[in-house]
């Protein structure tokens, strides 16, 4: 965000090296910073000396000039950082690591202010449709929509709390539907009916299916179906019906499909490249 700073780290370096030593314990050990063991303590010292360093180098450059941190972010993280504390022992805590509310936040502007930077510095990198165009075609052999099928399903759960939901009588109701269909009932009207899925109110449907969507014990009937095939299966759930509307076979993905995906992927690539290389310039300066 635009404002009238200038290049430079504005807090101590020491304030700043505490707040990102106090936002590491919590992230990774889920502790204050004296509540590490020694070797979590090398770790987190490791991390902020390499989080310090690119601080250092972002907003020393002179891209950082003009670049300001949104005080409602900054807030907003300081809210996130009090979260579950009360502000007495929050308070207390931040003065335990040499901090104070001041100090904490102008270290988590300055963390904000770098990131902008380098967002700003990463933006640079960019990737023509020729480069997407190229990696969708060496790709092209192994990209393609899987399998799909339509299904939907009548569900009865299993509750020894309630008796007709006893694992019997769920069989029973079950069974009930089954043979109603059986006798020429619409699958969407049992289902709207009987079903105690929500899933019901839309006759049963579950959309398009793809592996890995369903529990295994659904997903490996409902794979074995034919179209306009039923067949009763368990789940944790309880008990289904579980009918195959439609076979969606694979599909080639064409360009216009994939090249979104793609572009985004290459992009974050590039962002990273253009950032490793800008940083290595600012560490030879």
């Amino acid at each position: 965000m635009a404002g009238t700073g200038g290049g430079a780290l504005r807090g101590d370096t020491v304030s700043l090296a505490a707040y990102l030593g106090w936002r590491t314990a919590a992230q990774r050990y889920g502790c204050r910073p004296w509540q590490l063991t020694p070797e979590q303590q090398a770790e987190v010292d490791a991390q902020v000396t390499r989080e310090l360093w690119v601080i250092e180098a972002a907003l020393s450059a002179t891209e950082a000039a003009g670049v300001e941190a949104d005080a409602d972010v900054v807030q907003s993280a300081m809210n996130a950082l009090a979260q579950g504390n009360a502000d007495e022992s929050f308070h207390g805590d931040l003065l335990r690591a040499g901090l104070d509310g001041a100090k904490l936040a102008q270290a988590i502007g300055e963390e904000l202010r770098a990131g902008l930077v380098l967002e700003q510095v990463g933006a640079r990198a960019v990737v023509d449709e020729a480069e997407v165009r190229a990696w969708y075609e060496r790709q092209r052999a192994r990209m393609a929509l899987p399998e799909r099928r339509i299904a939907r399903h009548i569900l009865i759960t299993v509750n020894d709390d309630f008796q007709d939901n006893s694992r019997a009588r769920a069989q029973q109701r079950l069974g009930q539907a089954a043979d109603a269909l059986a006798a020429g009932a619409d699958f969407a009207e049992l289902a709207l009916r009987h079903s105690e899925c929500p899933s019901a109110l839309d006759g049963g449907s579950l959309g398009e299916v793809r592996r890995g969507q369903l529990y295994p014990e659904l997903e490996a009937v409902l794979f074995a179906l034919n179209p306009d095939e039923v067949r009763a299966v368990e789940s944790p759930l309880g008990y289904h019906l579980l009918r195959c509307d439609a076979i969606i076979p694979e599909q080639p993905l064409s360009y216009e499909a994939a090249a979104p995906a793609i572009r985004r992927r290459l992009e974050a690539t590039a962002r990273e490249r253009h950032l490793r290389a800008w940083l290595a310039r600012r560490s030879a300066a």
